[in-house]
C-alpha cells in the first residue's frame, strides 16, 4: 500500500515522489492519452513532415508544422496543420486536414492500397 504526504491545496506526494491531486498516477497517465471514454488528445507533434508519413503513426491526432509536404495547399509550404487520422486496416486510411493559420478550410482524402487520392475541400 503507498504512502503519501498532504501538502497544500489537496495537492498530495506519493511515495513514488510523484505529487497530484487525489489522483493516481495510472489515472493521470489514462486522462493525458485521452480518456477511457475515447476522448482525443494530440498523438504526435511532427515537423518538416511529409502528411503522407502520417499513415504509418496511426489513428490520433497530429500537429504538423511547416514546411509539410502533400498538404493541402501544397504549393503553399508555410502552413501549419491539424490532422484528424483515422486507420482502418494496414491499406485503409481517411485523413481530414485542418489550417492552424487564419485561412479557412477543412480538407478530406483517402489512402487506399497505398494510394493516395487527391485533396477534397470540404469546407
Amino acid at each position: 500500500m503507498s504512502k503519501s504526504i498532504k501538502l497544500k491545496n489537496n495537492t498530495y506526494i506519493d511515495s513514488t515522489g510523484v505529487a497530484h491531486n487525489k489522483k493516481t498516477l495510472s489515472k493521470m497517465i489514462t486522462d493525458v492519452n485521452g480518456g477511457t471514454d475515447g476522448g482525443i488528445c494530440t498523438k504526435r507533434i511532427v515537423y518538416s513532415c511529409n502528411l503522407n508519413d502520417l499513415a504509418s503513426y496511426g489513428s490520433g491526432l497530429y500537429l504538423a508544422y511547416a514546411p509539410c509536404k502533400n498538404s493541402p495547399r501544397d504549393s503553399d509550404t508555410g502552413l501549419h496543420w491539424a490532422v484528424l487520422q483515422i486507420n482502418y486496416a494496414a491499406n485503409f486510411c481517411i485523413q481530414m486536414a485542418f489550417n492552424i493559420h487564419s485561412q479557412k478550410g477543412i480538407y478530406y482524402r483517402r489512402d487506399v492500397d497505398g494510394a493516395w487520392e487527391s485533396w477534397q475541400t470540404i469546407l
